[in-house]
């Protein structure tokens, strides 16, 4: 059986690594390893803080019914 350790890193969608999306460039770094890693980018919709602020997509309404 193989034994994983997972990796967490937070970036911006709008980050670049020489020109190219940091997703990417992760992804492309692992692949050039050739170990037995598995790697994955996931979009993250919504969450939380260890303080309970809630970090969403959503663009809060600043002006409704005016």
């Amino acid at each position: 059986m193989l034994h994983y350790q997972a990796i967490e890193i937070w970036t911006s969608e709008e980050e670049r690594h020489q020109g190219q999306p940091v997703a990417e460039a992760i992804l492309d770094y692992v692949r050039g390893l050739k170990i037995a890693a598995r790697c994955t980018v996931t979009r993250g919709i919504a969450g939380c803080t260890e303080d309970g602020e809630m970090a969403t997509h959503r663009l809060e309404v600043l002006s409704y019914n005016l």
